[in-house]
């Protein structure tokens, strides 16, 4: 199955600890992405490959904002690696 003109451009990330992480960088890189709708713009374009089944005990999070994933987070006991590192956004 191909993705076709729907695939979202991969981004370079680095997964060593102790490499620094530069906050305002990603802040900078994230207020610039273009908001982004996974089941309209890839799932729905591809119907007939896509299939439903019955999962256990696995939970529904809508991670549709900060706070919300890091809500989920705490429900599990997971502090992120960048925790206390978000900023508020200023209007202008």
């Amino acid at each position: 199955m191909s993705a076709g003109p729907y695939r979202r451009p991969r981004t370079n990330h680095c997964d060593h600890e102790d490499t620094a992480l530069d906050v305002a960088a990603l802040a900078t890189v994230y207020d610039r992405l273009q908001p982004w709708n996974f089941s309209h713009g890839f799932l729905s374009r591809m119907p007939e490959h896509l299939v439903v089944t019955r999962a256990g005990d696995v939970g529904w999070s809508d991670w549709g904002t900060p706070e919300a994933i890091e809500r989920s987070l705490a429900a599990i006991g997971v502090v992120p690696h960048v925790a206390g590192t978000r900023r508020r956004r200023v209007r202008q």
